[in-house]
Parts: structure tokens; C-alpha cells; sequence
């Protein structure tokens, strides 16, 4: 190469003879894996990854189109090396190994959809793609742009985990067939937490859960995002498992709808705390419910805007939760003993409305003072009930004829009162009360208090 570098020269004196000139460009921050040696796609993928800099670089791997294997794991970099693989129009089949995850990682493909995606095939029981380190955790990973596929047995294994991973960006990818297409987890093996990821965009087919949140090992999924995805032929969209230490998550947006498997499992069962889910299309199965928070530890969560479907139950909620669900009718505001103070926007009463949203406690709470004069309606008897503070009903209003029993104070206390019953009045009354007695005749049916007297009318 030199040899003709200064036979160049001498020809021509005037030209600037460069790498350009030649027609190569050398950056060794960015390797071609077409270009070096390997029994297969991934054995070059890493012999390209092993000749980056110190500093880490970029491995193209987009000249390796159509069917391509990996006999070995694929490990995205190290400490303090982080590396960029970027696909093009392959189908990477993985067998039983993994792709491993270092500091600063990227896998960025060319799209899920189409006649040429960028596809990784996974077989085994494990994890498709996950963090290869033994301690630690990551930051700044982003997976975009490819199709993450279960070859094996269906509903089994899991895509991606951001188990230990921190602000993780997963992005236009699409998850088909694992048992849990993306687990941010804050648990074993990296018992650091989850936080501050970003899962947008993404497509989930053939799932048992779309999406799991799960803390335990002392951490939590805390502070992540779930925007703008979309859940097909899924058991479940979206899950934060009971007692996960999991909590300030943001869903929104998401399409969750066409389930393949009838149940009775939420589409969306959020156990988490004080996380907001605000404007998602949820389709739950007919027998099971839309949403569930009820579960969760502390509650606190903010439900707003979401568009519910079919389901038997639509919504169950902590008492502690702050609902404003218009398409049902509910508000829900608790105090700061985590009662609600209010869960029912439209004065009308009806069962068909009260039905919609039941607290944990199995009744829909429409008035809750924290002690007396909690206004219930009461399942599966379908009245409405005012209890005190024990529990029991003092008023109750049947739902499907109107009667109602319990006396009805006319003025506020210490109005007078009209009550009902099958004896005579006794005792002291409130001069200007009401009785009516029930099995009365003429002279006796009505009675007056006087002067602090029952009198008959």
C-alpha cells in the first residue's frame, strides 16, 4: 500500500493522495462484521467486537442478511467499553445463547415489520437479551428497531429484562411469544432496582404479560415509563405484581385489547403505588376486569381518562386511589386517612353505575366521611346504605323498587323525623316528627309527636 502511496506521488506531484483517494476510509471505532472471520454470524459479530478500541465503538453487522446464526452468546461490550450493534435485514438465530448487556450497550435494527426485519431468535427458557454482568448496574441501553422472537416453546422465557438496567431506552421493538415479553425487575440476579427506563412503541404478540414490574432483593421498578404501546393476542398487557416494591411509574397511552386466552385475569393489574395510568385503551376479557389497582400496598395511584370495554368488573380500585374515570361516571378523591371522599360524579344514582368501579373492600364507596354516614352500595343485595362507623346500616334504599328504611330527617339535626313501624310509637320523640304505623286502622295509622308526645291523626 505504501508502494503505491509514492508511486502516486511521484506521477502526480500536485494531488493530494489520502485514505479518500484510495476509496477507504479507516474508522476503527466502527468495524464491519462482514469483514472479519468466524464460523458464523455471531462468532464475526464478536471477533468485530473484540477489535474495537478500548473506548468501544460500533459493529454494522447489516451486510449479514437473511438466516444467520450464533453458536455462542453475544456480549455487547464491558465496562468502560460500550458497544453499538447495529442489523440489518437478518434473522439472527440464537438457539439457546443470549446477548448480553454491558454499560452503554445498543442493538438498533431496521424495523420489526416488513418483508426484512431485523429478528432475533431465541429458543431456550432463559432471557433473549439481558444484563451480562455478574454485579453492577447499567445505564444508558437502548434496544430499537428489532423483533424479539420465542422459537421455542411458546409462552416461555422472557425478551428482554432490565433487571439491575437504569434509564434504559426500548423503543419500536416487537416482543412475540415469551412468556413476559419485558421484565423490569428490581430483583435476583442484580438486586438493584429498576429505574428510569422508557418502554415506548413496542408491539407485543402471544404474551402471557406484556410488560412486568417486580421489585423484591431489597430494590424496586421505580420511576419508569410506559407510553404508546401495543398488546395483541396477550393474556395480560401490563402487570406490577403484588408486594413488588414497585411504584411513580407513568402508563399511558397504551393499546391493550384482543386477548386469545378467556379468563378472569385484568388486562392491566397495577399492585404498584402512587403510579399515574392515564389514557389507555383497555379491552379486558369479558368474564375478568379492565383494570385492577385494588391490590396494590399503599395505593395512591391516579387512574384518569382510560377507555374501558366489556369486561364483567371495569375497574377495581384501592379506596386510597384518585379516580376521574369520565366514561364511568366515577371520581374517587381520598383524604388524608385514605378513605374517599367522594367517588361519583353524576347525582343519579343507579346500580348500573355504581357497579363500574368497587373498591377493595368489594362495595363501591359513593360517600365516605371516615366514619359515619358512609354512603355504600351494597353487593350483592343492590342497595344503597348508609352505615356508621361499625359497619352497619342505618338507611338503606333498595335499587330495585325504591323502598328504603331507616328514618328520614326533614330540616338537618335536630329536625324532626318520619319513621315506620309495626306498633305503636313510644318513648320521647322531637316535636313535629312523623310515625307511620303499618298495621294501623283508621284512627291509627299516623302519628304526630306533639309537645314531645305521640299523637294519633
Amino acid at each position: 500500500m505504501l508502494a503505491t502511496v509514492v508511486l502516486l506521488a511521484l506521477v502526480f506531484p500536485s494531488a493530494r493522495v489520502n485514505s479518500r483517494t484510495l476509496g477507504f476510509r479507516r474508522q476503527r471505532n466502527v468495524l464491519s462484521a462482514s469483514l472479519f472471520p468466524g464460523a458464523d454470524a455471531g462468532a464475526r459479530i464478536s471477533a468485530a467486537i473484540a477489535a474495537l478500541p478500548a473506548g468501544g465503538g460500533t459493529v454494522d453487522a447489516q451486510t449479514l442478511t437473511g438466516n444467520q446464526t450464533s453458536s455462542t452468546d453475544l456480549v455487547l461490550g464491558s465496562n468502560g467499553k460500550p458497544v453499538k450493534l447495529v442489523l440489518g435485514a437478518m434473522t439472527l438465530n440464537m438457539g439457546n445463547h443470549q446477548i448480553k448487556l454491558a454499560h452503554g450497550a445498543h442493538i438498533i435494527g431496521q424495523g420489526y415489520s416488513g418483508a426484512s426485519p431485523s429478528e432475533i431468535d431465541y429458543s431456550g427458557p432463559g432471557t433473549a437479551i439481558l444484563f451480562g454482568g455478574a454485579s453492577g448496574s447499567l445505564d444508558d441501553v437502548k434496544i430499537e428497531g428489532v423483533r424479539v422472537v420465542q422459537k421455542g416453546a411458546a409462552g416461555t422465557g422472557t425478551g428482554l429484562s432490565l433487571n439491575g438496567i437504569y434509564r434504559a431506552v426500548v423503543a419500536d421493538n416487537s416482543f412475540v411469544n415469551f412468556r413476559i415479553g419485558v421484565d423490569a425487575s428490581g430483583a435476583d440476579p442484580h438486586p438493584l432496582g429498576s429505574y428510569f427506563n422508557v418502554i415506548r412503541e413496542n408491539f407485543f404478540k402471544g404474551e402471557q404479560i406484556g410488560i412486568r414490574f417486580n421489585g423484591g432483593g431489597g430494590e424496586a421498578a421505580n420511576r419508569n415509563s410506559v407510553r404508546d404501546n401495543q398488546f395483541g393476542l396477550s393474556q395480560q398487557c401490563i402487570v406490577a405484581e403484588a408486594g413488588a416494591a414497585v411504584a411513580d411509574d407513568i402508563i399511558e397511552g397504551n393499546d391493550c385489547e384482543n386477548h386469545y386466552t378467556p379468563g378472569t385475569l385484568p388486562a392491566i393489574e397495577w399492585y404498584g403505588d402512587a403510579s399515574i395510568i392515564e389514557g389507555n385503551w383497555v379491552e379486558g376479557y369479558v368474564s375478568g376486569t379492565d383494570i385492577d389497582t385494588s391490590g396494590s400496598t399503599d395505593g395512591g395511584n391516579v387512574l384518569l381518562s382510560n377507555h374501558y370495554g366489556d369486561a364483567a368488573t371495569r375497574l377495581k380500585y384501592k379506596n386510597s386511589d384518585y379516580v376521574i374515570e369520565p366514561q364511568l361516571q366515577l371520581t374517587v378523591i381520598p383524604k388524608s386517612n385514605n378513605t374517599p371522599t367522594m367517588s361519583l360524579t353524576n347525582p343519579q344514582f343507579s346500580a348500573s353505575l355504581a357497579l363500574k368501579g368497587t373498591g377493595d373492600a368489594g362495595n363501591a364507596s359513593l360517600l365516605d366521611n371516615g366514619s359515619n354516614g358512609t354512603v355504600i352500595w351494597e353487593n350483592p343485595t343492590n342497595r344503597f346504605a348508609v352505615w356508621n362507623n361499625g359497619g352497619a346500616p342505618v338507611f338503606t334504599l333498595d335499587g330495585g323498587n325504591g323502598t328504603f328504611s331507616g328514618a328520614v330527617q326533614v330540616g338537618g339535626p335536630p329536625g324532626p323525623t318520619w319513621t315506620s313501624g309495626l306498633a305503636y310509637p313510644s318513648g320521647p320523640c322531637r316535636t313535629g316528627s312523623l310515625y307511620t304505623r303499618t298495621s294501623g286502622g283508621p284512627g291509627s295509622t299516623l302519628f304526630v309527636c306533639q309537645s314531645g308526645r305521640w299523637a294519633p291523626k
